[in-house]
């Protein structure tokens, strides 16, 4: 529970904080998700603006509200030594049904800490 809350009191802060640049959403996770340069028309790029598109389809959260906190899933498990890959997040996110990627988000990356792998975490919350 804690750590659902922290996360969306990260949430809220980046959300009014976002917003660094005129490059696209897809780009700036690309860029995070490798860890330094990309270009703009990187496969990966092209494989993120999917990913928004569809969760942006599939759950409430705007899309800027999901690189948001997608990003941040990132820092928090990093925050707990664990790495946690953008891409898989998003295509687990398409996975499992629900309306609010927060609490996709929440619950993905309190299993992750617990030690589950993502294979177990989709499985889980397809459950729930």
């Amino acid at each position: 529970m804690k750590t659902k809350l922290l996360f969306v009191l990260m949430i809220s802060f980046l959300l009014g904080a976002s917003s660094l640049s005129s490059q696209s959403n897809a780009y700036k996770l690309a860029v995070l998700e490798k860890g330094g340069y990309v270009s703009e028309d990187d496969l990966l790029v092209k494989r993120f603006n999917y990913l928004l598109i569809q969760v942006n389809n599939q759950y409430e959260e705007s899309q800027q509200q999901i690189c948001d906190m997608t990003y941040k899933m990132k820092e928090m498990a990093l925050g707990s030594g664990i790495k946690l890959s953008m891409e898989k997040a998003m295509e687990g996110a398409m996975q499992v049904r629900g309306k609010s990627y927060t609490n996709y988000c929440a619950r993905y990356i309190t299993l992750m800490q617990k030690g589950y792998k993502h294979d177990e975490i989709i499985s889980t919350l397809k459950l729930l």
